[in-house]
């Protein structure tokens, strides 16, 4: 419960206070020793500093919890109860969240039942979906616990319960890690394997909020320890209990997660693994011709067979059977697409840009385990589960010390394939075993230890695949560092003991506390996550969304871009295009588009589009919406992508006129009056209300937003094809699909050919734009008005120890073309030279009542900068970026458009903005913009 009490508020309380006395005390020192050495100036102000908040200690505790106080406010809301409650902390919280709201009030999680189908009508707008996460074990948890504290306190918050289910979860997950960890190595290795497990960083920050995560790792630890119970147990009637215990387990975990079937196929890989093992000792080490003579092989054999056939059965009553037989397949091709930059029929791939299913290294892995030297211990613990517990041979001690070596190998390399990080971990285990075949396996239990081993080699594995990944690696990994410790506390209590003649009891206490004291750092980790827990929503998106709800239609759509998608269902109530389960489809394009174009009614037109009739396309309602129609029709999906740009081109006039244009385009291309109308009314229909929503966090994300916008399908095409077609092939269908010269088709050819990786294909498609100041800078006239000089102090590079920095932008009112960069060379904090002035490569004019577009000469630099001539200030980016919607609509709030109506504009308390618009179909006084090659400019100032 530290997370939602917020103690990181302490911390900022803390260091604004003094950072505020810090700078009056050193505007005296300044004032009373202007010559003093910056050195001793700075060891001055820091005494002066601890003095007087020493002095001022009970002044300084009570403005500091004041402070930190307020700072909580703003991540907090009061409950109908009269009680402050915080934010739920992430954004899939509120997708679970919504469902169960309506659980709650209705009986059922959907929206509405369509055919027979559970359909949720607020994603995918404006058609809604079946929801591949109906029904969710999560969403019926949260509402069974809030039944139950309702019945205490009618008025506590749906969100408060379900901020309390993940934490009730991972107390439950302690169990099973526990049994696991003590079946292998004794309590003390349950204990370790429990607390490295419950208090590991990467585990509290997927389960600080109310997302499914935390059941993907507590509920695979109960099946797991159920499944090596029933193979350890001895009696009939207990080996059932298990059993059953397991399928449960197994029914809750094909309940609560999609992909289920990955510690299905471990546990069934472990225990086949376990099955071949007893076969084969049995034919070669026991010379028995006829193993299934063997009692305990026979029992093996029907418990693989009783999980194979359990686990379908439960699978068949979740409805989640199907492709059951064909699992081992499914899982092999699961994750290779997660990194394509094109998908199917030419168009970006979204996932490449959802950093959880970014591609990541072991290397990553290690340090998301706690480093090196935790993983380390982790890959030994897993290498002593296949040797004896003591009475090692020379044998055994060679293995120890290949494996030992291989471990040191694996986690200090880099760039390790995955199939070379698991052939080289099994590779001693593989060797262990072969001994068995030829000697008893004394003191070594080989059930459970193979379950463990195929375990955490196929979390190794899936760890390449993506950041989220990684986290399904957390058990067991506490489970094999448990195992070192606890073989560990074996050895030397035994040691000690034999040593001193002390007793047990003493020995194995004084022994445990030293080996804990290895716990200390991810015990301070785990605390530290917790204690550094910020919601990543506040005040001010909940107020926006709010308003929203209460002032606008119940049918009103909400076009963002996909992240807080969540957010807007849940807390507006509202319908959206997109949210974190559309970056399948081609919504993020068109958003990605309606952001980039620096041209309005392309962004409105791309809106409508949206709005009336979306491009879900490859869901199931893909073929209502143009993209769809079109695709059908013309059956080249180059063709018909291009078909709906043209169509949203058709904007600029009334929508009467709009439609009679854009029904004059499609009969120009031979559609017949029917199929005009089909597809005129999913692009140029009479919309719903439409809010339109911009925000800080946008600037960041303007690389990835922009990609797909910009994304460009010839190249895209060329890409996907170049390397299947010899050049002659591709020249000759690349200048007639795409009408360019022969030349170019080459250089095309030759370039997509050359394509290393799926992020150079990426970059081949499109480019990735950012800002580059990221906020406006304000500027200051010089020489009488002639110049505006705007200081930036930029670093855009280092090399050899110098970085070299933009020092400032000299707009130049009588010659605006003739404005230039300034950059210099610094070392050290001293300037050491200069570089030639720069020009840049798109200047835009933000004046009174329109934008200017300078055309540059000869520019010198590739960066686009936008000088705001009203407010005198400046802002550097992309020039792909610097007049595009967002930037029109974020930073010149909308200042020239003629379809964006301000609706809402709040400003969160870490200075994040959000701005809703309301969009104008029809539009208002139009602005005007320009592009002027040179000239004069006459500044505000100066005509005044």
């Amino acid at each position: 419960m530290l997370p939602a009490a917020l103690p990181v508020t302490d911390d900022w309380a803390d260091n604004t206070i003094r950072t505020n006395v810090r700078s009056q005390l050193a505007a005296q020192v300044d004032a009373e020793y202007p010559a003093l050495p910056q050195q001793n100036r700075d060891a001055l102000v820091q005494k002066r500093t601890d003095e007087m908040l020493a002095t001022n200690a009970a002044q300084f505790q009570t403005a500091k919890e004041g402070l930190s106080q307020q700072f909580k406010t703003y991540m907090r809301y009061t409950g109908e109860d009269g009680n402050e409650y915080t934010y739920l902390g992430d954004l899939d919280s509120y997708f679970w969240l919504r469902y169960t709201r309506n659980l709650l009030a209705t009986g059922i999680t959907c929206d509405e039942i369509r055919d027979g189908q559970c359909r949720d009508s607020h994603i995918l707008a404006p058609y809604g979906s079946v929801s591949g996460f109906n029904p969710s074990i999560h969403v019926f948890a949260i509402a069974g616990l809030h039944k139950i504290i309702t019945i205490f306190n009618p008025q506590y918050p749906l969100p408060a319960t379900s901020f309390l289910v993940p934490v009730l979860l991972g107390v439950l997950g302690v169990i099973p890690a526990f049994f696991i960890g003590r079946r292998l190595a004794g309590n003390v290795g349950g204990v370790f394997a429990a607390i490295l497990i419950g208090v590991h960083p990467l585990f509290l920050s997927r389960s600080m909020g109310s997302d499914n995560d935390i059941w993907n790792i507590v509920v695979p630890m109960f099946v797991i320890w159920f499944v090596i119970e029933t193979l350890e147990a001895k009696r009939l009637k207990t080996r059932i209990a298990y059993g059953v215990l397991g399928l449960v387990s197994m029914t809750v975990m094909i309940a609560a997660w999609a992909n289920w079937w990955f510690f299905y196929l471990i546990i069934l890989l472990g225990l086949l693994s376990y099955l071949a093992f007893r076969v084969v000792t049995e034919v070669i080490r026991e010379k028995n011709r006829t193993p299934w003579d063997n009692t305990s092989i026979r029992t093996i054999a029907g418990i693989v067979t009783g999980y194979y056939v359990g686990t379908y059965i439960v699978a068949l009553i979740n409805g989640k059977a199907a492709g059951y037989f064909t699992i081992p397949l499914h899982a092999i091709s699961t994750g290779t697409s997660l990194d394509q930059a094109i998908n199917l029929n030419f168009w970006p791939n979204v996932l490449t840009t959802v950093a959880e299913l970014n591609k990541s290294s072991f290397t990553e892995a290690i340090s998301s385990m706690g480093g090196k030297l935790f993983f380390f211990g982790c890959m030994l613990g897993m290498l002593l589960l296949v040797l004896p517990r003591n009475r090692w041979n020379w044998k055994h001690a060679g293995v120890a010390l290949l494996g030992g070596l291989i471990s040191l190998y694996i986690d200090n390399a880099t760039g390790l394939s995955k199939l070379m990080v698991v052939g080289l971990f099994a590779l001693p285990i593989i060797i262990v075993l072969a001994l068995y075949l030829f000697e008893k396996e004394e003191g070594t239990d080989i059930a459970a230890a193979l379950i463990a081993l195929v375990w955490f080699m196929a979390t190794a594995y899936a760890s390449y695949s993506g950041v989220r990944f990684i986290l399904l690696m957390i058990p067991v990994f506490g489970i094999g560092f448990g195992v070192l410790a606890g073989r560990v506390h074996e050895w030397v209590s035994g040691y000690v003991r034999k040593e001193t003649g002390w007793h047990a009891y003493i020995v194995n206490i004084g022994v445990f506390i030293v080996i804990a004291l290895v716990l200390i750092q991810p015990v301070k980790g785990g605390y530290y996550t917790a204690r550094s827990f910020v919601p990543s929503i506040d005040d001010a998106w909940w107020d926006t969304l709010t308003k929203i709800r209460l002032k606008t239609a119940p049918d009103t759509i909400i076009n963002s871009w996909w992240d807080f998608g969540h957010w807007f269902k849940y807390v507006a109530d509202r319908r959206v295009t997109a949210d974190g389960t559309t970056q399948h489809t081609h919504v993020p394009r068109w958003l990605g588009l309606s952001l980039v174009t620096p041209n309005e009614h392309i962004s409105v037109g791309t809106l409508r589009m949206l709005t009336c009739g979306s491009d879900v396309y490859p869901n199931e309602e893909g073929p209502y919406g143009a993209y769809g129609r079109l695709y059908e029709k013309t059956g080249d999906p180059l063709v018909a992508q291009q078909m709906v740009v043209d169509l949203i081109g058709i904007s600029e006039k009334g929508m009467v006129e709009n439609r009679a244009d854009a029904r004059k385009y499609l009969a120009d291309r031979g559609l017949t009056p029917s199929e005009q109308d089909a597809i005129l009314n999913v692009t140029h229909c009479d919309p719903p209300e439409d809010i339109f929503i911009t925000s800080g966090d946008m600037i960041g994300k303007a690389g990835v937003w922009a990609h797909f916008g910009l994304w460009n399908f010839t190249k895209s095409y060329i890409a996907a094809n170049a390397k299947t077609m010899n050049r002659d092939d591709a020249v000759a269908d690349f200048t007639v699909r795409f009408g360019m010269s022969a030349e170019e088709a080459e250089k095309l050819y030759f370039d997509a050919r050359a394509l290393a990786s799926e992020g150079d294909t990426n970059a081949f498609a499109a480019p990735w734009p950012g800002y580059i100041t990221g906020a406006w800078v304000g500027c200051q006239a010089r020489d009488n008005d002639t110049r505006v000089v705007c200081p930036l102090g930029l670093n855009i590079g280092t090399q050899n120890g110098a970085m070299t920095v933009i020092e400032d932008f000299t707009f130049n009112v009588s010659a605006p073309n003739a404005s230039t960069l300034t950059f210099g060379v610094y070392a050290n904090g001293q300037r050491i030279g200069g570089v030639a002035n720069g020009t840049p490569a798109r200047l835009v004019l933000a004046l009174d009542d329109r934008l200017d577009d300078i055309v540059a000469v000869n520019p010198t630099t590739g960066i686009g900068v936008l000088y705001d001539a009203k407010e005198r200030r400046v802002l550097l980016a992309d020039p792909l970026l610097i007049k595009s919607t967002f930037t029109q609509l974020f930073y010149l709030d909308g200042r020239y458009t003629n379809h964006f109506v301000k609706f809402d504009d709040r400003t969160s308390f870490n200075g994040q903005r959000v701005i809703s618009w309301k969009v104008d179909w029809d539009g208002i006084t139009p602005a005007t913009t320009s592009t002027v090659g040179s000239g004069a400019y006459v500044s505000k100032a100066n005509a005044e």
